[in-house]
């Protein structure tokens, strides 16, 4: 009996115990649950997402909308972009597909920023139909693209486009933007010889240093690597399960995190007050600065190409010569150490007349105020950014420029198929906006808000076309203000394509639209895009489909 009773209370405990052990587990993962509700509803805290996309060539592709890794497969640059599709461990391509008729795919996402005003296939067009055509590139950081400027036709590239075609009286002069935010030198360098030099362009324009020069010695990296390299490192080799755990849960993503960012303001801290530090890393970053656009000035000096670095402004040196004393993620005082000691470096370099000082260009009255942040500048400071470029590059713009290169590119690329033109009747006017036909053209009008919709028209897709790549294109003439055209994944709602505005000054205008994905319908939108408080008007003559 008392053995048969032992037993019977050891049983008992350790149900009890085991009850007791359910119990607070449930109870711990209720209040990590409520935790991490409380963390995303009411702080709003993240889990971790991704704004930029691997690239394999580049280190990363343009900047999105947060979103988990694997979402990022059909971002621009992305694997989606060059025929690959997931399937188990690896990504592949149809073997069926037309191969890719130049390297060049490889950095084609370059051009299709949302600040660009010509995508790769553009460029492509327009170079190889117009012998007589002048194409000036520019290559960058987020401020080459003209960041922070409310539309593209307000980006700085753009309206030094249209102050060099009046100035030289060259209506086929083109600016071609391939610039990339967070880009530093070396990718610069990559992006040159992979996506210019294959193109023949007239001149080239650099319009950087602050990547380089700031941001990248206060980052994990070498000095001279891509800013992100260190994190893309990271994302492929770190402990997976850390990577797990702050995917799901928004508070050990910012637990990470703000360790991630203490040892970056550690580094600041360490830069501020070490002066040996400061000078030796900031040192070795103009080095390695200096070193690829020496190499890409030596190549255009031997092509007898002329091209241009541009020093660009930056917040807290327009403060410091004003009288200020605005920092940046460095003091004021270091932020002028690193300008001086770049132009003390470019004091007796080879190329120091390539090299274009535009640090002063707010210097003075209200400057500061025309900057949205430490770098980019809002509205008011892209034209001027633009003035002072004219007067150094006008002139070599007017020389014979070199052309041509050993291969002919042109002779390489295959044209688009037409699949289908798509009947004109099928646009119809949105909101406030208006339609009207006659001849076989269609008139539009939107009223002068920014950003109003004036007309769309619907496209059904043939289900054949799923597995393709196509394009839309869309011939047009703006007779008045601006009309910019976009292609829409109608089942969604989102856009599928970048946008591309025209104005009044571009005549008889083309586009080709390159399509994201595989939608099953698509709609082609009209709208306004600038802020001017002009009604637009524009006459449609072609919408079709093409196979890219």
């Amino acid at each position: 009996m008392g053995l048969g009773g032992s037993e019977g209370g050891r049983a008992t405990l350790w149900a009890r115990t085991c009850q007791s052990l359910v119990g607070t587990l449930l109870v711990v993962a209720l209040s990590a649950v409520a935790a991490e509700l409380v963390a995303r509803y009411i702080f709003d805290l993240s889990p971790l997402v991704y704004t930029r996309p691997l690239q394999p060539v580049f280190v990363t592709g343009d900047q999105v909308p947060p979103a988990r890794l694997a979402a990022l497969h059909d971002a621009p640059g992305g694997p989606g972009s060059l025929g690959y599709w997931p399937g188990g461990l690896a990504f592949h391509v149809d073997p069926a597909a037309p191969p890719p008729a130049s390297t060049t795919t490889l950095s084609d996402f370059l051009f299709e920023h949302p600040l660009s005003r010509y995508s790769a296939r553009d460029v492509d067009r327009i170079l190889c139909g117009d012998p007589d055509a002048s194409a000036l590139f520019v290559l960058g950081g987020s401020a080459a693209q003209g960041f922070s400027a409310s539309s593209r036709l307000r980006a700085w590239h753009v309206l030094l486009e249209d102050a060099l075609r009046r100035k030289l009286g060259k209506p086929n002069l083109y600016v071609f933007n391939a610039a990339m935010g967070g880009y530093v030198a070396f990718q610069e360098k990559l992006a040159f010889h992979l996506a210019v030099a294959p193109r023949a362009p007239a001149a080239v324009l650099f319009y950087n240093s602050y990547n380089d020069l700031i941001l990248q010695p206060i980052t994990d990296t070498r000095p001279g690597d891509p800013v992100w390299l260190a994190t893309w490192y990271g994302t492929v080799y770190g402990d997976r399960s850390l990577f797990w755990l702050a995917e799901h849960s928004a508070i050990a993503n910012t637990v990470l995190q703000n360790i991630v960012a203490g040892s970056m303001i550690d580094l600041v801290a360490r830069l501020e007050r070490d002066d040996a530090l400061f000078e030796r890393r900031v040192g070795a970053a103009i080095d390695l600065y200096l070193e690829s656009m020496s190499e890409v000035l030596a190549v255009c000096e031997a092509e007898r190409r002329p091209c241009w670095v541009a020093l660009q402004p930056n917040r807290a040196l327009t403060s410091a010569r004003t009288g200020g004393a605005t920092p940046d993620v460095l003091s004021a005082r270091r932020m002028v150490q690193i300008h001086d000691m770049l132009l003390k470096r470019l004091a007796g370099h080879r190329y120091r007349e390539r090299f274009l000082d535009l640090s002063g260009v707010f210097d003075g009255g209200e400057g500061e105020r025309t900057f949205t942040d430490p770098v980019h500048v809002s509205d008011s400071g892209q034209p001027l950014i633009a003035e002072a470029l004219v007067v150094p590059i006008a002139p070599s713009l007017v020389a014979p420029l070199p052309r041509g290169r050993a291969v002919d590119r042109c002779a390489t690329l295959t044209p688009p198929q037409l699949l289908a033109v798509v009947p004109l009747d099928r646009i119809a006017a949105d909101g406030d906006g208006r339609v009207s036909r006659s001849e076989g053209m269609v008139a539009l009008r939107a009223d002068p808000r920014q950003w109003a919709f004036a007309a769309h028209a619907t496209i059904e897709l043939d289900p054949a076309w799923s597995a393709r790549p196509l394009a839309v294109r869309v011939r047009l003439a703006v007779a008045k203000g601006d009309v910019a055209v976009v292609v829409v994944d109608q089942s969604t709602g989102k856009e599928v394509s970048p946008d591309r505005p025209f104005t009044a000054g571009d005549g008889e205008a083309m586009a080709e639209l390159a399509v994201r994905g595989h939608p099953s319908r698509l709609s082609v939108i009209f709208k306004k895009q600038l802020a001017d408080g002009v009604a637009s008007e524009a006459i449609v003559r072609e919408i079709a489909v093409l196979a890219r």
